[in-house]
Formats: C-alpha cells, structure tokens, sequence
C-alpha cells in the first residue's frame, strides 16, 4: 500500500503479506494511521494463495462497517471485495493506493496490471 499524503510528498510505504494486514489506529496494526478520525481496526486486507505456484488473491474488509471504508469511490459493508492492482482505498480522509508486485501476482505469464 502506499498514501502521498500533503505533509508527506514522498509517500508512506506499507507492505502487504500473506495472510491478514490490519489498517487502523491502534499500535498492533500494520498500517498504522495514529489519527482520531480512524477507528483502532478500521479495515483489514487479506492475501492468500490456495495452492503453491496459483495466484494470490487480495481482499478488502471492513473491520467496522459503516465507519467509511470506501473502494473505489464505493462504501463497503458487509463483502470482501477482490482486489486488483490501483485499487484505490480510503480509510477515513486516508487514500491508499494498492501496487501489487508483478512477480508475486503473475497470473499465467501476463500479471495483473
């Protein structure tokens, strides 16, 4: 994941690995957004693999529905949206941005883009 935030041009980088990554204001979280506005686990991104060598599916979950976890510009609630490469989620006034890595992501020899 990665925000380019006002105060910060550069960016934040945040990695996003198998299994459960947790975005929120609370300390145990992975994607740490320490503001008052964002709920300590706001939303959460899942990435697995069924079978070694197959293609890793990403998801998107709100922790807490109805606290403004948005895909795309659409609020989500109760589904687990698959995730593609350039998604585009907003936690609270956060925009994250998702970028998948080519070789982790490859689907039959020509990647998600």
């Amino acid at each position: 994941l990665v925000s380019f935030p006002a105060f910060a041009p550069a960016g934040f980088y945040w990695p996003v690995c198998a299994g459960s990554t947790r975005i929120g204001s609370n300390d145990s979280c992975e994607v740490r957004l320490a503001y008052d506005h964002i709920a300590p686990f706001h939303a959460v991104i899942i990435a697995r693999q069924r079978i070694s060598g197959s293609p890793v599916s990403v998801f998107l979950s709100a922790a807490n529905p109805g606290l403004g976890t948005q895909l795309n510009g659409e609020e989500i609630f109760n589904t687990q949206p698959v995730l593609v490469n350039g998604d585009i989620i907003h936690v609270g006034s956060f925009r994250l941005e998702l970028m998948l890595v080519e070789s982790l992501t490859e689907r039959n020899g020509k990647g998600w883009r």
